[in-house]
């Protein structure tokens, strides 16, 4: 996909997720803001190095981030006819990019979630208070819990989203959650920035392991 054509329209009147917004400012009903800028939120000084691909393919059911008291059912987003990327269909759900990776595959395993709508937080609301270090759990369709740490978590300008980093379909598996951030513009309705979480793979888990913890 292209950098500026990767958009992800959240389909709820004002939430959106890497939808390049044009300009480096922006205006709001209070005026002409800064321009955003890319924000390191989060990041492992001595990064545990990922593991190398060792899983098949299976698609993910579940997402657990224990740190954030997160538990979220996963569902699958494909390619709308525009080209931009679908977004899940609930502010509760969160949605895995179908064509890309699986997690525990080569590569990285995108899933998307939105921060908020007018009816309230969504499942990712705080998603860029997550920590350097923090674990993620992915239960897939095979059985197999995938576990990932958190190695940085950044704040990037939608026009300057790393839709290279973000979508890798190559290298050590890594799981990249990415949500809305930064400030709301009541003009366009869309936030200026993306939370985007990269972490790496880390072995599998059981199912007590992951249930115990708290």
């Amino acid at each position: 996909m292209r950098t500026h054509g990767r958009q992800l329209e959240w389909g709820l009147w004002f939430v959106a997720v890497v939808a390049m917004v044009s300009g480096a400012r922006f205006l709001t009903a209070g005026g002409v803001q800064s321009p955003a800028r890319v924000q390191v939120l989060a990041v492992e000084t001595t990064p545990t190095l990922a593991l190398e691909p060792a899983e098949p393919r299976s698609i993910p059911l579940l997402l657990r981030i224990p740190s954030l008291g997160i538990v979220a059912h996963v569902s699958s987003l494909g390619v709308q006819p525009n080209g931009t990327i679908m977004v899940p269909t609930t502010v509760t759900g969160v949605g895995w990019y179908r064509y890309g990776p699986t997690p525990g595959e080569a590569g990285s395993s995108v899933l998307l979630g939105h921060v908020d709508s007018y009816r309230g937080p969504g499942v990712f609301v705080d998603l860029k208070r997550l920590r350097a270090g923090a674990s993620i759990y992915v239960r897939l369709a095979n059985g197999a819990i995938t576990r990932f740490r958190v190695r940085s978590v950044i704040r990037y300008p939608k026009s300057a989203f790393p839709d290279a980093l973000v979508y890798k379909k190559n290298g050590r598996p890594g799981l990249t959650l990415v949500t809305c951030g930064g400030r709301f513009n009541f003009v366009t309705r869309h936030y200026d920035s993306n939370v985007v979480v990269f972490s790496d793979y880390q072995g599998l888990v059981t199912a007590q392991a992951v249930a115990n913890l708290r």
